[in-house]
């Protein structure tokens, strides 16, 4: 815990990190998206985990006063592939962020064996991402106002902290949207860890534990900005208690949209597609 802070913040708080560019790979693609520049980078990020990585998707011809910017933060299996699944990059910049190695072995069942690197990884997310931000905000693709953010699925989880830690930190963000999240990790994790019942509740209880720093529902009473806040009604993994809650702890302004939907993946096309025009509305307003 860095010295002179404390709360859950703390936890994940490097300070304000001037990410510099260690790699970047630019090509142009031309495939369901339409005609797109593609930007494979990695930033330095110092302490919060070393290195972070996203991939831009920009149109070939960017106007000359810049683009609105988007990061998404959708699933840890996603990264790099979210961008297949958005079914119009439009007029947007759009910057698909890679959760840190250490993050992604939560998908895996060898993941259990590395508990402090997980916890590590997801704990460097908000860090990565507030920087990431700040750095597309300075870039001459960018309209140079704040980056807005769309987290979705686990996106939506850490999205909460994100905007908490920026505020702590005097960064300012653009609008949020919080996707097919929730708040009260343990109810979320009691619904999506295989097994049965009697295993299920111990199981949930120790991610709890692991992942407690980044409760939506202690940060999500202290993001600032303007939010959108969408929920499938017929979500099979975040409860609908959880997404309530989330909900109702969101302060405002804020806008609350509840679909006659499930649980958003990328192979479900038309709930991607309904999203992201969802999304698009209401960042252009």
């Amino acid at each position: 815990m860095p010295p002179g802070k404390s709360g859950p913040v703390a936890s994940f708080d490097h300070g304000i990190i001037d990410g510099k560019v260690i790699s970047e790979d630019v090509y142009e693609t031309n495939d369901d998206v339409g005609p797109r520049v593609f930007r494979d980078i990695v930033l330095d990020v110092g302490d919060a985990g070393g290195t972070a990585a996203f991939t831009v998707s920009l149109p070939v011809e960017v106007p000359s006063d810049g683009l609105q910017c988007l990061i998404i933060m959708a699933g840890l299996g996603t990264g790099k592939l979210g961008l297949e699944a958005v079914p119009d990059h439009g007029d947007k910049a759009l910057i698909s962020y890679e959760y840190p190695p250490d993050f992604k072995l939560m998908r895996e069942i060898r993941g259990a064996l590395h508990v402090p690197s997980v916890r590590r990884g997801a704990y460097d997310t908000p860090q990565q991402v507030v920087t990431i931000a700040q750095w597309v905000r300075k870039q001459e693709w960018s309209d140079g106002k704040p980056t807005a953010i769309i987290g979705i699925s686990a996106g939506a989880i850490m999205t909460p902290a994100t905007y908490h830690l920026a505020n702590v930190q005097g960064q300012e963000l653009g609008p949020g949207v919080i996707a097919y999240g929730g708040a009260g990790l343990c109810n979320i994790f009691y619904n999506i860890v295989p097994g049965y019942w009697f295993f299920r509740g111990p199981l949930a209880m120790a991610a709890t534990m692991i992942f407690n720093k980044v409760e939506p529902g202690y940060h999500v009473q202290r993001m600032h900005g303007e939010f959108l806040i969408v929920n499938g009604n017929g979500d099979l993994k975040i409860p609908s208690s959880a997404a309530e809650k989330l909900q109702d702890l969101a302060p405002e302004p804020k806008d609350i949209v509840n679909t006659d939907t499930t649980h958003i993946q990328t192979h479900k096309k038309d709930v991607v597609i309904d999203l992201f025009n969802l999304t698009n509305e209401w960042l252009d307003q």
